[in-house]
C-alpha cells in the first residue's frame, strides 16, 4: 500500500526514447515543453522537449523508477 506522501510525490527525472536517431536518454521533467499525447508521469506519453538546443519529440518509457 503506497503511502499519501509516496502518491503525490512529483518525479524528478524520465526515460525517454527519441524516435530521430533510435535512443534512449535519462533527462529531467523540467525539460518537457509541450504534451502531444498522455501526461508528463505516464508511460507512452508522447512529448517535446528540448535536448540541447533542439525540440524534439520523445516518447516517455518510464518516470521517476515507475
Amino acid at each position: 500500500m503506497a503511502t499519501l506522501r509516496q502518491q503525490l510525490r512529483i518525479p524528478k527525472y524520465g526515460l525517454f526514447y527519441f524516435d530521430s536517431d533510435q535512443s534512449l536518454s535519462i533527462l529531467p521533467i523540467s525539460k518537457v515543453l509541450n504534451v502531444i499525447e498522455g501526461d508528463r508521469k505516464t508511460a507512452g506519453s508522447l512529448v517535446e522537449l528540448y535536448y540541447g538546443s533542439l525540440l524534439l519529440k520523445a516518447e516517455i518509457i518510464s518516470v521517476d523508477g515507475k
